[in-house]
């Protein structure tokens, strides 16, 4: 159950920041792009590339959350008509809990209530109408992040993710490895 919610939660972000910052004055936010790019394996075989961005959430100032994108277009080079083949998300939260993003390994599985930890989603589309989706699995892996600002994080993962959406009976599983080098992008950069 918490893992629908949890994938749920994400889909719907992402949803909603693609859409609200395309209508946002570019005059006002940093661009910039960064680039990431990523192999799955296993059930699915994929090589993705494309723009690299992160979004943040913050309270008075605190850092409560960060998710990484990678995806074939930036937010503002995007229309009413885009329909990507594919969506990269990584999301780092401390249970609502403020937190300093600083270089070394973290895991990549579950959120988990006490550490900083993230999560990981990839949709796959296979034609117009059929997308699966995976997301990080409780052992799932690490994102060693060699360096970290306001404005940007490099970083290299890999971890395992399992099918949560097609109704099989067992789980495919895959495992996502890249690296990125990633821009911060939105009002609170």
């Amino acid at each position: 159950m918490y893992r629908l919610g949890l994938v749920s939660i994400i889909l719907s972000l992402t949803i909603f920041l693609s859409c609200s910052n395309n209508s946002t004055d570019s005059d006002v936010l940093d661009v910039g792009e960064g680039i990431g790019s990523f192999t799955v394996t296993g059930d699915v075989e994929a090589e993705r590339e494309g723009v690299s961005y992160f979004t943040v959430t913050r309270s008075d100032g605190d850092l409560l959350g960060i998710r990484i994108h990678i995806e074939k277009a930036h937010p503002l080079d995007r229309d009413d008509s885009y329909n990507s083949d594919y969506s990269f998300t990584l999301l780092a939260d401390k249970d609502g809990e403020p937190f300093t993003l600083t270089t070394g390994t973290y895991e990549i599985g579950l959120l988990s209530d006490d550490n900083l930890a993230f999560a990981g989603v990839y949709t796959h589309r296979i034609s117009a109408d059929v997308v699966n989706g995976y997301q990080s699995a409780d052992q799932g892996g690490s994102i060693t992040i060699s360096s970290s600002s306001d404005e940007m994080i490099q970083a290299s993962f890999e971890f395992k993710a399992i099918d949560y959406g097609d109704g099989a009976e067992e789980d495919k599983v895959v495992t996502i490895s890249g690296e990125f080098t990633s821009k911060c992008f939105g009002p609170s950069c």
